[in-house]
This record gives structure tokens, sequence and C-alpha cells, in this order.
């Protein structure tokens, strides 16, 4: 299993090394770099200055180099090599350090331009060395005579070599040193980002040991960690929300457990008191047929409850297949009307229409008919005997809305989001009314978020309860 700890600490001894890496190359390279370049420098003013005394007079050349101060060119006990040649033929001078060895003169060596290069003296000795291609210095009152005994003056070559054991010897130090203080300071960052690391990482442990301490009896339980960073705040805050839901989530299931006992309760006793009594002494066929008549009905109200139940987990969980298709929705609301209008007429509802002639929606038929007769039939059922029925159908620029809204209201506005829950009724008392199981409004609700149409609702007590519906066009 892959561990952040040691990712994180892989990862910036890593970088770090390779930072101390590339900062040691750059500080040896810099420092090469300027110690050559002092010493080309160096080498260059000592050249010149010997060039100075490389003389051209009438009786021939003329080389004074024992007249000028630069014993490491001319002394034995010196760390330099110098060799003078009339072009690259004739040597004119050589250091008494050369003995056997000789400096070589580059050929085609351009005038008056110093040229650097590494050279192996005697094939051992190591030294930097520079050539320079110029013209002797001529006396002004010698130029005559020189320039008529010479008109084509040739150039002098000189060749000048320093050993340098002792930048070599420095730069194999600082080298050393680099090497040192990287490894060293590679193990030492390593260390520390490794405490820091398991510091910073700390709050996970304590997270998860927290998470570990919950009990599956005790949702109300919530992640609580002493310090919490930044980073972690936002874990900590969605784990604390997903155990409020799941609380909730159970809370839900165990109310629903409860309701679905005491809905059957009442249906399964009626039922069994019937049986009981029919069967305490012999009966007319009449008596029979209407307990039997009675008791299919109790079963097939609670084979509705259970079916309804069925169809509304399946929409919660998403298993229902919509089919989106052009619906006329005034048809489709006058086609379920007509079943109910008779139980309208039952309870002496006066019904006010403002419909258009033509209302076509996008949805699925079959859900669409079902959130249709369960707002109508609630709004049949629920409203005042006597009172008023409103139905409505409206078509705006980028929306078609249906309204369906009942007098005699028993429900307040803040009531309301309690009405979505299975198994409530308007009525507090919790008694049965007739096929009405308190699952209209929910399933209701569930069909409108799977057509992706908004449901609205309000109401306040002694007027009306209106439900709108809102499609999109």
């Amino acid at each position: 299993m892959k561990s952040i700890r040691a990712s994180l600490v892989a990862g910036s001894v890593i970088g770090t090394v390779a930072v101390f890496t590339l900062s040691g190359i750059t500080i040896y390279r810099g420092a090469k770099s300027t110690l050559v370049r002092q010493l080309d420098e160096n080498l260059a003013d000592q050249v010149r200055v010997i060039a100075s005394v490389v003389k051209q007079t009438p009786a021939g050349m003329e080389v004074e180099v024992e007249d000028i101060d630069l014993p490491e060119f001319t002394s034995p006990a010196g760390h330099g090599y110098l060799q003078v040649w009339l072009e690259v033929d004739r040597v004119l001078y050589r250091s008494p350090r050369l003995d056997d060895a000789s400096l070589d003169a580059s050929p085609g060596l351009a005038l008056d331009r110093p040229a650097f290069a590494w050279k192996r003296v005697g094939g051992s000795v190591r030294a930097r060395e520079i050539e320079l291609r110029t013209h002797a210095v001529v006396d002004p009152e010698d130029w005559e005579e020189v320039h008529e005994a010479l008109p084509a003056a040739s150039a002098i070559h000189i060749a000048a070599a320093m050993e340098t054991r002792d930048i070599d010897t420095f730069l194999a130090r600082l080298r050393t040193l680099l090497i040192a203080v990287g490894g060293l300071g590679g193990l030492v960052v390593a260390a520390v980002l490794a405490a820091v690391i398991r510091s910073g990482l700390r709050p996970l442990d304590n997270l998860a040991h927290e998470i570990a301490n919950l009990k599956d009896d005790d949702l109300s339980a919530r992640v609580r960690v002493a310090v919490t960073p930044r980073e972690v705040k936002p874990v900590v805050d969605q784990l604390n929300e997903l155990l409020t839901r799941l609380e909730s989530a159970f809370q839900r299931e165990r109310t629903f457990s409860g309701d679905i006992a005491h809905e059957l309760r009442t249906p399964l006793a009626g039922l069994r008191s019937t049986l009981e009594v029919t069967l305490a002494r012999s009966r007319a066929e009449l008596e029979y047929r209407e307990t039997l008549a009675g008791s299919l009905a109790i079963v097939e109200r609670v084979q509705n409850m259970v079916e309804t139940l069925l169809y509304l987990g399946r929409l919660e969980s998403g298993q229902v297949e919509i089919e989106s298709q052009a619906v006329d929705l005034r048809d489709l609301v006058e086609s379920v009307w007509r079943s109910l209008e008779e139980k309208a007429r039952a309870r002496r509802l006066s019904i006010t229409w403002a419909v258009p002639e033509e209302v076509p929606v996008m949805a699925d038929p079959v859900l669409l008919e079902m959130a249709v007769r369960n707002l109508l039939d609630n709004a049949v059922t629920y409203a005042d005997e006597g009172g008023a029925l409103r139905i409505e159908l409206a078509t705006a620029e980028r929306e078609t809305v249906l309204r369906i809204a009942n007098t005699g209201s028993r429900v307040d506005q803040s009531q309301v989001a309690e009405l979505l829950r299975r198994f409530t009724r308007a009525d507090p008392s919790r008694k049965s009314a007739g096929d009405h199981f308190g699952l209209g409004l929910a399933i209701t609700s569930k069909i409108a978020a799977a057509l992706r149409c908004r449901m609205d609702i309000e109401s306040s007590v002694g007027g009306e309860f209106r439900v709108t519906l809102c499609f999109r066009v």
C-alpha cells in the first residue's frame, strides 16, 4: 500500500538533493570559471610584458627576459614555462624549467590575438597555456635602419604556460567540501522533513482515530479533531455532513417502519376481528358474502398501499424508466377528472376551470397521469364539504404551469414540508381517509423530480391549498 508520508519524504528528499546538487555544480563551475579567468588575465598581462622586451634591432633579435621581474618563468624554481620563437621555426628563448621538454607553437595563429588552452607539459604537468603572435618592439631611433635591413619584419611567437597545481588542489577541496556538505545537508533535511511531515500528517492520524471510535449504534456522534488544519477541515465537515445525512436517513427509515406498522395495524386488526366474529357462529350465505366483500376491500386497500410504496421506492432509487414525449396536458387533466367527477359532485364541490385549448408539454405520460391523478384526488378528498376547487393551465414564454387549488385547507405553510413525507396527512389525527395513505404528495414530489419539473405548494389554514407544477418549455 502506498504511503503518503513515505511519498512526501522521498519526494522532498529527492527534490532537496537535486537542488543541492545543482547548487553545488553551479558553485563549483562558477569558482573554476573565476579562477581560470583570473589566471588567463594574469597570463595575458605577463605575455604582453614579455613581448615588450623582445626587440628587433639592425643587428637582429634581442630577448631581454632577464630584465623583467617574472621569476615564475625565468627561475628554475618557478612554476611557469616560457618559449619564444621567431615565427615558429627559430627558438629565441626557453625557460630553465623546460629542460628537454618543449612548448608547441600553433601555426596560423592570428596576429595579436591570444589563444588559451590546457596543456600537459612534459606529458605529466597540467598547465594553462597562452600563445601570442605579435611583432617585436623596434626602438624609434632604429626604425629606419631596421626597415631598410628588414623591409618585411617577421612576427614573434610567444608561448607561456603556468602550472595549475594550486587551482586544481583548491578545486578538489571545494569539490570534496560541496559533496560532504551536500550529503550531510541531505541527511539533515531528510530528518527534518520526516519530522515536519510526520507532524503535519498527525491530524490525519487523529482523524482516523476519531473515525475508528465512531460506534455503529450511535449515529448522533460526530468527528471532532482538536486542531483541524485548513486542508483537513473540508474532509471533517463533509464527513460530519455525511453522518448527519445518514442519521436523518436512518431516522426516516425508523419512522417509515413505524408508519408502515401503524398503517397496517388498523386494516389487519379490522380484518382479523371481522373474520373472528364471522367464524364465531354459523351464518347465512348472504352474511358470509358481505363479510368476504368487506375483507376483500381491506385486502385491496392494503395491496394498493404496498404497491404504492414499492413504486415510490423504485422512483427514489431511479429504477423507473422515463420515456419523454409530447403530451397534451389539457386532454390528460380532463381525462383524469372524468374519473373523479362523481366524487366531486357527491361532496358538492364547485369547480372552476381556466384551461386553454391546447397545452403541450414534454413528459412521461404514465408518470404525468399518476401525478395529476394524485393532486386532483387529494383536492377532491380534502376540500371542505361544499367548497370550491380550481384547475388552471397557463403557458408562459419558458414554462407551462398546472395549478390545482382547493378550499378548506387545514395546513399552515410551515407544515407543508411535512406533507411530502410518507404517511403524512393534513389530518393530525392520522385517521383513515378512504383509499388515501398519506403517500400522494410524497410520490407526486418524486415524480416531479423525475420529470424535472418544479413543484410548489402554498397553503393557509382556512384558506386555499394550492399545488403548482411548472414544466420547462
